[in-house]
C-alpha cells in the first residue's frame, strides 16, 4: 500500500510538469496594450510589408488623384467603347472620351516631349481584356514620349484589373527605352470623362450629345459589342471611328 502511494504521489508531480503556468494577469511587454491594438498594429505591419514588395501595388496606393475639369462643350467628343483604345493627337481631333466605367478602367495616357503633349491614347479596360497583347494601344505613346502621364480612373474599379494594366505598362515602357511615368488613380471616382487632346487635360462625365458619332450608331455598338463576346481579347481599335469614317 505505501509503494502505490509513493507512486501515484511521483506520478503526480512529473504530471502536474507538463502543464504551462497561465499567469492570471498578463506577461509582461502586453499589459499596457489590449487585444485589439496589437491586432491592429500586426495588420499594419502585414500591410506595410505588402506594399514594400510589389511596387506596382504601391502605384494604386500612394498615387494622387487626378483632377477633372469642366467640358466647356467647344468640340465633339471621339467616343471610346468597352474594349476599345484610341490614340491620337490634336491634329487628327481636339477630344476624345469614354463612359460607363464602373467596374471597368478608363487608361488615359498623356505622351510629353519638351514639355509639349505629342501623343494621347485612351483605353476602356474591362477585366477580361487580354493587356499584354494590346501593345497597339500601349506602343505608340510610350515611344512617341519623353514622358507618360498616366491616369486610371473608374467609380468601383478592380485593383485586380488595375494592377494588370500597370503590369502591361510596364513591360511595354522597358521596350520602349522606359519614359518617365507620372501615375494618378481614383478607382472611385467617376464612370464617364472627356481627354482633351491637345492639353491633356480630363473633363468628368460624358453625354451622347457631345458625341461626334451618330447616337444611332453608339446604341448598336453597345448592343452588338458584348463583353461576353470578345472576353480574353486585346484591347480594339475604336470601331465607332471606323464606322463613323467608314
Amino acid at each position: 500500500m505505501r509503494s502505490v502511494l509513493l507512486f501515484l504521489f511521483l506520478f503526480g508531480v512529473s504530471f502536474s510538469s507538463l502543464f504551462a503556468y497561465l499567469p492570471l494577469e498578463a506577461p509582461r511587454g502586453f499589459a499596457a496594450y489590449p487585444l485589439e491594438e496589437n491586432l491592429e498594429q500586426a495588420a499594419e505591419r502585414a500591410a506595410r510589408a505588402a506594399k514594400e514588395q510589389n511596387p506596382l501595388r504601391r502605384v494604386l496606393l500612394e498615387s494622387p488623384s487626378p483632377r477633372f475639369g469642366v467640358f466647356k462643350r467647344d468640340g465633339k467628343v471621339s467616343p471610346v467603347l468597352v474594349r476599345e483604345f484610341l490614340v491620337t493627337d490634336a491634329s487628327e481631333r481636339k477630344y476624345m472620351g469614354t463612359f460607363g466605367v464602373a467596374t471597368c478602367i478608363a487608361v488615359v495616357l498623356v505622351g510629353k516631349k519638351e514639355g509639349r503633349v505629342v501623343k494621347t491614347g485612351l483605353a476602356h479596360v474591362s477585366a477580361g481584356c487580354y493587356l499584354k497583347a494590346s501593345w497597339r494601344f500601349f506602343k505608340p505613346v510610350l515611344e512617341a514620349a519623353e514622358e507618360v502621364e498616366v491616369y486610371l480612373v473608374a467609380s468601383y474599379g478592380s485593383e485586380e484589373t488595375a494592377l494588370r494594366v500597370l503590369e502591361a505598362l510596364s513591360l511595354f515602357a522597358g521596350a520602349a527605352g522606359n519614359p518617365k511615368m507620372s501615375y494618378f488613380v481614383n478607382l472611385h471616382g467617376p464612370n464617364a470623362l472627356i481627354v482633351n487632346v491637345e492639353k491633356g487635360e480630363l473633363y468628368s462625365g460624358f453625354d451622347l450629345a457631345y458625341s461626334e458619332v451618330p447616337k444611332d450608331v453608339l446604341r448598336k455598338n453597345l448592343r452588338d459589342d458584348s463583353w461576353i463576346l470578345f472576353h480574353h481579347t486585346p484591347l480594339i481599335p475604336s470601331r465607332s471611328m471606323a464606322e463613323n469614317y467608314r
